[in-house]
């Protein structure tokens, strides 16, 4: 103790005395301000994940010393000299990015012991990847398939982006109860609902707008059914504002900021029920236009269409790499939560497989890279529900909850083949399946990037006079999936031929049949002779 006493004596002879603030913790203050004193230090720690960078962005109106420490050298570190960093650096700017890193506690120290005088230090932070976790660890959660651009590789974390056009999620749904004694105002106590969020960039030459769109089946569980309701928020600014944005609906206040929100009318559903959800984004006279819309036999049923009067591009993103200026991920979600206005909802019984895919600008379909089980762009959640992961497929039970990173998703995505018999060559065709309409005048058709799972289907004849013997139907994806389809003619109907004429026409050919065949030497007498008059066109 008296050796100590010594040493801290005499540097305290020949040098002003360092001051270290107080250790703050910066897990939820990304970006600070702070005056120091001449020959201060300033102390912030981090909770890392493993696998996580750090990007670490320091001014001051003097040169600083900045360093990063974990947690052996932070205990090393005696509050005047620093013995050891990860990362060190002085300057009046400081940029770097830190990592990868392993999971702990991590130390930012700034130390204003090199010109003497006062600096006023700004300084910024975030996480590569973003970090998952920052809204949810635990129930309760927005509970489903989320992909947040970060993909968990041995314990590593890769920060990814996907840039799409297009976004369809998929649910099949076997069992679904939901329960709140408490919910909140407007809000049925079966309530629930299923939401595909998505984040939409909008490019212009005054900059860059980030919306949240949210394409949601909402159900009333006891009563079984469904409607379908889309929200948009303004992710720019401190709050969403959103005058100009037009649809079918209408924008209202929600907790100081705007929010567009349409609703269709409930319609009853039936167990186990194929659910699929599209979102699209498209360029317009008008400006920027959002589709949203599910599927039904095949086609899309576009229920709201959004303009956003701006010149510029669009786009859907996915990003590990940072979030919106109000914190959110660039992420996107098809969730199970409470019915709305942030509910929390108990789920009595819940069975469900969910999958999403994306189409890229160029038409190609792919799927998330990385999923995880939870949302966060949402306040609706559930208090007793799980996400797991088996042979590539994502199921939703009741359960604990599961944080942890569910993996890569079954990435095969089939080619179903449609067949047409029965039409004459050359004509006309189509099939609407999983919301898209292919067309031929051939006898094939071929869907690619069908994913796997149960889908419906419609088919249409270019020809009036031709119509198929099932104009819809389903299939299941689970390879390489052929489907035939037959056409019929329709039966002759000419205007203001009546029964008796009819049936004289048809004595007249049963007669010259019958002709023909005995002068060419066949035996008629005995051989049914069958025959349909077909209308064709002249």
């Amino acid at each position: 103790m008296k050796a100590l006493i010594i040493i801290l004596l005499v540097v305290a002879l020949f040098a002003p005395a360092t001051q270290v603030a107080a250790l703050h913790s910066s897990q939820h203050d990304p970006s600070q301000s702070l005056t120091m004193i001449p020959y201060s230090i300033d102390a912030f720690r981090f909770q890392i994940s493993q696998g996580t960078s750090i990007e670490l962005n320091v001014t001051s109106t003097s040169s600083v010393g900045v360093y990063f420490l974990n947690s052996s050298q932070y205990k090393s570190f005696n509050g005047i000299e620093i013995r050891g960093a990860i990362f060190s650096a002085t300057g009046k700017i400081v940029n770097s990015i830190v990592g990868p890193l392993s999971a702990g506690p991590y130390y930012l120290i700034i130390d204003n012991n090199i010109t003497g005088t006062a600096a006023l230090v700004n300084f910024s932070y975030s996480f590569l990847p973003v970090y998952v976790y920052g809204s949810h660890s635990s129930l309760p959660a927005p509970v489903g398939i989320a992909d947040y651009g970060v993909l968990n590789s041995s314990g590593y974390l890769y920060p990814y982006r996907v840039v799409y056009s297009r976004i369809d999620g998929y649910a099949e749904i076997y069992s679904i109860e939901a329960y709140n004694s408490t919910p909140p105002k407007g809000i049925s106590p079966y309530g629930a609902d299923l939401q595909m969020n998505s984040v939409l960039q909008v490019v212009t030459g005054e900059g860059v707008q980030d919306y949240l769109v949210q394409n949601t089946a909402n159900f009333i569980t006891n009563t079984d059914v469904i409607s379908y309701v889309d929200n948009v928020w303004n992710l720019t600014g401190p709050i969403s504002q959103l005058s100009t944005v037009s649809g079918r609906g209408k924008v209202m206040q929600f907790g100081g900021s705007e929010v567009y929100t349409y609703s269709t009318l409930y319609n009853l559903f039936s167990l186990p029920l194929h659910l699929h959800l599209v979102t699209a984004v498209s360029r317009s006279e008008a400006g920027i236009d959002v589709g949203l819309g599910y599927v039904s036999s095949g086609e899309i049923h576009w229920y709201d269409n959004v303009t956003m009067p701006e010149n510029g591009s669009a786009h859907f993103l996915v990003s590990g790499y940072s979030t919106t200026p109000q914190g959110e991920f660039y992420d996107a979600e098809l969730v199970f939560g409470g019915q709305g206005s942030g509910e929390v909802t108990n789920f009595n019984e819940i069975n469900s497989t969910l999958f999403m895919t994306y189409t890229m600008e160029n038409g190609t379909v792919t799927v998330p890279r990385m999923l995880y089980g939870f949302g966060s762009n949402t306040g609706e959640m559930a208090d007793n529900m799980e996400s797991y992961m088996a042979n590539g497929k994502v199921y939703v039970t009741q359960g604990r909850g599961n944080f942890r990173p569910l993996g890569s998703p079954l990435s095969a995505l089939y080619t179903v083949k449609f067949t047409e018999s029965g039409l004459p060559n050359g004509t006309e065709w189509s099939v609407s399946l999983q919301g898209i309409t292919e067309r031929s005048f051939n006898n094939t058709i071929l869907f690619k990037g069908i994913v796997p799972g149960q889908h419906s289907y419609s088919v249409q004849s270019g020809n009036s006079n031709y119509t198929p013997y099932n104009s819809t139907g389903s299939l299941y994806a689970s390879g390489a999936t052929s489907v035939p389809v037959r056409f019929q003619g329709k039966a002759l109907a000419i205007s203001g031929i009546t029964p008796a004429i009819a049936i004289a026409v048809a004595v007249v050919v049963v007669a010259a049949a019958g002709i023909i065949a005995w002068r060419h030497g066949r035996k008629a007498k005995g051989s049914p002779i069958t025959f349909s008059l077909m209308h064709r066109e002249i």
